[in-house]
């Protein structure tokens, strides 16, 4: 009896817990922020200095779990500089990367960022959070001197 009771009491904890979880996600207005907050560092900074902050890899502002930063340069077009969770990524070139549908989304994301300015795409991609491959919105933004994106995203709910 005892450990039933202690598997329902565990369970319960669980689903709880996995909902909470979904609805304390980042929201697209977080991910558009971070990105705008970077952009401003970038500038009064100097890209060097928020590249290698994000690149501690380390919670903290440009890390916050489901909520992280992550940039390129413009060219060589899909050359990654900078990316908080995620270090293999860094200092390689992801532009023919595809999702789990086969979705070149970095291509996609660069090209309209750098064309338009800003991007918001659609695409799956591991949760660092939960370690599933969710849905995932992409929101980049051109610098003001036109040579790097920076980028969120939020997972859906």
């Amino acid at each position: 009896m005892a450990k039933w009771i202690i598997a329902s009491v565990a369970l319960i904890l669980g689903v709880g817990l996995y909902f909470y979880t979904l609805d304390d996600r980042p929201t697209f207005e977080q991910a558009e922020a971070m990105v705008k907050e970077a952009i401003d560092h970038f500038e009064k900074m100097g890209p060097e200095k928020v590249i290698a902050e994000v690149n501690t890899h380390q919670p903290g502002r440009w890390n916050k779990g489901a909520l992280y930063l992550f940039a390129y340069q413009v060219e060589p077009r899909g050359y990654m500089i900078a990316h908080a969770t995620n270090p293999e990524l860094v200092k390689k070139n992801l532009y023919d990367l595809t999702d789990p549908d086969g979705k070149r989304f970095v291509k996609e994301y660069l090209d309209v960022a750098i064309s338009t300015g800003h991007s918001e795409v659609p695409f799956r991609w591991p949760n660092p959070v939960t370690k599933k491959i969710e849905n995932k919105i992409g929101v980049c933004r051109l610098t003001k001197d036109k040579k790097y994106v920076i980028c969120s995203g939020v997972y859906s709910k």
